[in-house]
Parts: C-alpha cells; structure tokens; sequence
C-alpha cells in the first residue's frame, strides 16, 4: 500500500476511535476527558503526517514547461501546494483549539467539526492531487515506453532484414506489446481528459468551514477560504483508468523482458 494512502487510511481509523467515545456519554471524568485530548491530538498528528506526504508528493514531481499544457499543469502544481499550505494551517488550527478546550462539549464539537472538513473538504481535494500526481508519474512512464518501443521495432525489423530464425515470435510479441501499449495510451488520454475539464472549469472560493464550536464558556468560529473547482470529478472512473493504464504498462514491459530472452538465445 502506498505510503499517502495507508497513512489516509490510519487517519480515518484513529479518528473514529478517537471520537466514537463523545456519543457514548455525557458524564465524564477529567482523566475521560484527558484521554481523548489526547487521542484527538495524535489523529492531527497524523493528519498533518498525511498532509506533508502530499506535499512531499507534489514537489517531487519533475514538469518540464516546454508546451502550453505542461505549464498549465505546473501551474495546478503550485495551486495544490498553496491548498496544502492552507489545509497545514487549519490543521495546526485544529490542535491549538483542541489544547485550550475546557470540556468534552467543546472537544465534541470541535472533532464534529474536524470530521465533516475531511468528508467535504480535504477528501476530495486529496483524490484530486494524488491522481494528478499519478497521471504525471504516468505520463513519464509511458514516453520512455514508447522511445523504448520503437527502437525495439527498429532492431526487430533489422533482424527481420537478415532472415533470422523465431522472428514470427518476435513479431508476435511486438504486436502485443503495441497493443497494451495503444490501450494504455488510450486509458491516459481518458483520465488526462477528465482532470483537464476539472481544471479548465469555473472556479470559486468557499470556506472549508463556517461552523461556529460551542463552548460552555466561549463561541469560536474556525473559517479557511480556498478556491475549489465547482465541476463534480468522477473519482472512481479516474482511479480505474489509471490503474488500467498502469496494468497495460506493467504487460509491456514484461513482453520486453521475453523478447529479450528470444533474441538472447538467437
């Protein structure tokens, strides 16, 4: 498992611990109370574990700006990173909130507020980056693939010129290395479609939370603007090309490998 997506996953499982103990009673002891302090204050621990992973994610990423679409996607890049450096801030915000709170009231309301954020802010915009990342990533893979491809029929097409024995084999497995090839190129197409609509749609700038934490002392409102697309993405569809996309290449390389093996024993 990938290293963003296990540590989502451990979030989202320590979270629910974490506040699962607010909905069983109202009575609480102070020790209660400091557990889940405490508990709370390791889910953000993780949280902002995830967020630097993300980050981490996006720097990484090498764009080489020699066309009109690849500097639009090193402009996605930085705008990702300022949504990130916002989310570090509402996240330090979160766990500076959950060491001055008072009572479980105020800890309650405080991991509602938190929780309903990842579901309607961070999630979906996190899909979003680690898939950009992903198609990027692709995007590389499949241009050595394909420099590597042709110069494969171009060697094939010298011994094919010389009559060499078990060249149907090689032909055979070139064709099939062409069409896992065509079909991954054609799945990277698709999901670079998707994401380029998400990106060239109208944009608007909402706060990712407007909820006001009640207190038994205090009202403390907690509002982080970022812009965010309005046109819906279809995640899961973006996922399955992807990961089609990157089984074909798997296949390919894989049929280079046993056509190096034939001309090995030639």
């Amino acid at each position: 498992m990938k290293k963003g997506l296990k540590l989502q996953l451990i979030t989202a499982i320590c979270f629910s611990l974490a506040l699962s103990p607010f909905f069983v009673s109202a009575v609480t002891t102070s020790k209660d109370f400091s557990n889940r302090q405490k508990a709370f204050y390791k889910v953000m621990e993780l949280s902002g574990a995830e967020l630097q992973n993300l980050n981490k994610t996006l720097n990484d990423l090498k764009i080489d700006n020699n066309s009109e679409e690849m500097n639009q996607y090193a402009q996605e890049k930085t705008e990702f990173l300022k949504t990130i450096f916002q989310f570090e801030e509402y996240n330090q915000e979160i766990k500076d909130k959950i060491s001055e709170a008072k009572n479980i009231t105020s800890l309650k309301s405080l991991a509602i507020e938190f929780k309903n954020w990842r579901e309607n802010t961070y999630n979906p915009q996190a899909q979003i980056i680690v898939n950009f990342s992903l198609l990027l990533q692709q995007k590389t893979i499949l241009d050595t693939a394909n420099d590597r491809l042709n110069k494969i029929q171009q060697d094939v097409k010298k011994l094919e010129n010389l009559g060499i024995d078990q060249i149907n084999k090689l032909n055979s497995l070139l064709d099939k290395s062409q069409k896992d090839l065509g079909e991954a190129n054609q799945s990277f197409e698709k999901a670079k479609t998707i994401l380029d609509n998400y990106f060239n749609s109208a944009t608007s700038t909402i706060a990712t939370t407007t909820e006001e934490i009640a207190t038994s002392t205090e009202n403390a409102t907690s509002t982080v603007s970022i812009e965010i697309n309005k046109e819906q993405i279809d995640i899961s569809q973006l996922q399955m090309l992807l990961e089609n996309g990157f089984s074909k290449i798997k296949s390919v390389y894989e049929t280079f490998i046993e056509m190096s093996a034939v001309v090995k024993k030639l």
